[in-house]
């Protein structure tokens, strides 16, 4: 069976992809704009043919890629990048070369925070009220309903970029003259709440065959605005009534053979005419492996490859990696270098080198979202993992 993917050379972890399809026994044929040879070792070693495509940017030259492949090894039976940037890309390309998977009819019910609210609410999640932004009038009306403060971020789009928290007028009136001409923004009431996220893959009839969850502290948009270093976990341990939920949603949305990555809100108090302390917020979702190396941190929560997992359900449709896994908790602390830290990282890695399953430095491109320098542990409890991140991030 024939496997392209799209755009193997990043981030470039996803050899780990690359060689889990290959063991499973496929035909992997990569197609990217990187130089071959820059390519990581296991990622050359796993592909069957990489074919540079020097102008990524243009679909005829991805397609070009494709028909190469076609001609010379028959029928494409997949195409992923688990990216969201190309996410569209592939959907596009599935469509012109008749190939399973998502279509561009779909993609706005996956990429879109106005539309994927239905489907958080057929699993039986709470949504966030909302308003598209229009004009300064309208806003004023939906605000009256749902009070100050409230958040507007880009309709489609990720990460924490362009994303405001409004607290008053004066604020909405500096949005509103400073907000990007062609960007259509959702409005919606602000959460104080818990950002968690059910992330994993599902099988062809939407059913859950891997999940974790991950607990975020910090606001993203705050570590990304504000340049702070943070520490979120990953966790084995899935709490019964967010795993039911989080089932429920991934099934709604109706999603095959995908990784996912689906953001919740947990109210930390009542919010009327929204929720009650406790209850899950649908957010939005991602249907693509979680971002940064978190694909890393499952791996160490679940004792097993979240990757390989992924590779035998496309091939097997089922999980063939062992489910009798130690169970972890992986936190994450990340520092950046604008601070100056208490402990050095000889000093980190002395104390907890027992615990640490990996650290390192971000590439630059990553480092304002993500921070510098990362520190990835794992534990038993909680209280553990807490203590650790609050050692690695000690300030002087």
């Amino acid at each position: 069976m024939n496997f392209v993917f799209i755009s193997p050379n990043f981030p470039e972890g996803y050899y780990a992809f690359l060689a889990g399809l290959k063991k499973v026994g496929f035909n992997v044929l990569g197609v990217g704009d990187a130089p071959y040879d820059s390519l990581h070792p296991i990622a050359r070693e796993s592909m069957t043919e990489y074919y540079r495509c020097y102008e990524m940017n243009k679909f005829e030259k991805q397609c070009e890629a494709l028909k190469y492949f076609e001609e010379k090894y028959g029928h494409i039976d997949f195409i992923e990048s688990n990216n969201e940037y190309w996410l569209r890309n592939d959907a596009a390309l599935r469509e012109r070369f008749n190939v399973d998977g998502l279509r561009p009819d779909y993609m706005d019910n996956i990429t879109n925070k106005a539309e994927m609210k239905k489907f958080f609410l057929k699993g039986g999640a709470k949504v966030a009220r909302y308003h598209l932004v229009d004009n300064k009038e309208n806003c004023l009306m939906f605000i009256n309903k749902v009070k100050y403060p409230v958040f507007v971020k880009p309709v489609v789009g990720v990460g924490a970029q362009k994303t405001f928290k409004i607290k008053d007028e004066k604020d909405l009136d500096r949005f509103l003259k400073g907000k990007e001409y062609g960007v259509t923004y959702i409005m919606e009431e602000f959460i104080t709440g818990d950002l968690i996220s059910f992330d994993g893959v599902c099988n062809s009839k939407g059913e859950v065959v891997i999940c974790d969850q991950s607990h975020f502290p910090t606001p993203v948009d705050r570590v990304f605005n504000e340049r702070l270093d943070e520490f979120y976990y990953t966790s084995a341990y899935v709490e019964p009534e967010f795993e039911k939920i989080g089932r429920a949603v991934v099934k709604a949305f109706g999603i095959k053979k995908r990784f996912f990555h689906i953001e919740f809100f947990q109210l930390t108090v009542d919010k009327p005419g929204l929720g009650k302390k406790g209850d899950y917020i649908g957010l939005e979702c991602n249907m693509r492996p979680p971002g940064g190396s978190t694909p890393d941190m499952i791996n160490f929560a679940l004792s097993t490859s979240c990757h390989q997992v992924w590779a035998d359900v496309m091939m097997f449709d089922e999980n063939r990696e062992p489910t009798n896994y130690e169970k972890y908790i992986c936190m994450s602390a990340t520092r950046r270098d604008r601070f100056s830290y208490v402990y050095t990282d000889q000093e980190i890695k002395d104390k907890y080198k027992n615990d640490i399953c990996m650290s390192g430095r971000n590439p630059d491109i990553f480092a304002d979202a993500m921070g510098n320098d990362f520190y990835y542990a794992k534990f038993k409890n909680l209280e553990d993992a807490l203590e650790f991140a609050h050692f690695v991030l000690k300030k002087k």
